[in-house]
């Protein structure tokens, strides 16, 4: 099975049919679950191929410029215990080649989110 199938089939499982998908996170977590039953192997190459295609967006002059507008916007300060901040924190992150938008970013201390990520393991 390869992604797309899976996507599709991900959305008839959570009931999706031709209207507006408002929570795409949700569809790519049941489409990797398919694929990773369905096939290992296929699952580990998507893997590897979504944290190359992370890599090379946090390289784009779009992150660039969104991160450092993120920065200001806060006043260079950490979303969760108001240090300096001199990171910016995906809320979320990309699926199915969709932009970053600005609201799902915080500026956050090297510290905070430090802890954003070892909270989620």
């Amino acid at each position: 099975m390869e992604w797309k199938e899976a996507i599709e089939e991900a959305k008839r499982n959570l009931g999706y049919g031709g209207e507006y998908i408002m929570d795409w996170d949700s569809v790519v977590e049941e489409a990797k679950e398919i694929l990773y039953d369905n096939n290992q192997e296929e699952y580990d190459y998507f893997c590897d191929e979504a944290k190359e295609n992370y890599s090379a967006r946090l390289k784009t002059e779009y992150w660039k410029k969104l991160r450092q507008r993120r920065l200001k916007r806060d006043n260079f300060k950490c979303g969760d215990c108001g240090n300096k901040a001199t990171q910016v924190h995906h809320k979320r992150y990309v699926n199915m080649n969709t932009p970053w938008e600005f609201y799902e970013l915080i500026s956050l201390c090297e510290e905070c989110h430090q802890k954003r990520h070892n909270i989620k393991k």
